[in-house]
């Protein structure tokens, strides 16, 4: 048997419930509000009985089925622990957004830029923002490309390189307390994602860069309480 088909089906999905248990126990940890702690709790026992159910279900389904199933199930588990992130983050940090926005300042000073002073048109913005919109789908997308290729026995080598890069970001952002790029500080709300708005500091596009788009803020803002509940 080749080492690429020596594989536990259900072992990305393990990691995850174990991660987002170990985020719960986090929480309760941490002076946070109540309501958050609970909504952490709530988050994680939701992603323990969705991976409880899909193992069960696996002795009802056929084999191939079963196999598919544990294959695509870490898809929806990921964003389990980003909507647990959102609870930690209660305020930002001046310091750390002056030391990103200096850091953005410098970057497009040696490129002789000067994003207060330049615009790019409708076509580039939109561009520009389906490109980091585009992070979302690639995910299961790079799931299809194995699946057409016929490297389905290494899906379990892709879930856990998506996973441990996801999780590294995810422990970072409670201690990298700073407001999404191009959103108004200590004012905004992620429409996308709603309860317990994960706003804390996540890749997306500099703030240098979303001064050159044609529209104030990222479409995603809205007016509200950073992180709330």
């Amino acid at each position: 048997m080749g080492r690429g088909k020596i594989r536990l089906k259900n072992l990305p999905a393990l990691i995850q419930v174990t991660f987002v248990s170990v985020l719960t126990a986090a929480a309760w940890l941490r002076p946070l509000p109540r309501s958050r702690q609970l909504m952490v709790s709530k988050l994680a026992v939701i992603a323990i009985v969705v991976f409880v159910l899909a193992q069960l279900g696996s002795r009802w389904l056929s084999s191939l089925a079963s196999s598919v199933l544990q294959d695509w199930l870490p898809a929806p588990l990921l964003l389990v622990p980003y909507w647990q992130i959102g609870c930690f983050f209660t305020n930002s940090d001046a310091q750390t957004e002056g030391r990103l926005h200096a850091f953005d300042r410098a970057f497009f000073r040696s490129l002789g830029i000067q994003p207060a002073k330049v615009s790019i048109s409708l076509a580039a913005g939109v561009y520009l923002e389906l490109a980091y919109v585009m992070v979302y789908p690639l995910i299961p997308l790079g799931l299809v490309i194995l699946y057409l290729t016929g490297l389905r026995d290494f899906v379990n080598y892709y879930w856990i390189a998506v996973l441990a890069a996801t999780y590294i970001c995810l422990t970072i952002t409670p201690f990298v307390r700073a407001m999404p790029p191009g959103c108004p500080a200590r004012e905004s709300k992620c429409s996308i994602i709603g309860s317990c708005a994960a706003l804390a500091f996540t890749p997306s596009p500099s703030p240098a860069l979303m001064s050159l788009l044609p529209w104030p803020q990222p479409w995603f803002c809205s007016g509200s309480n950073p992180g709330q509940v």
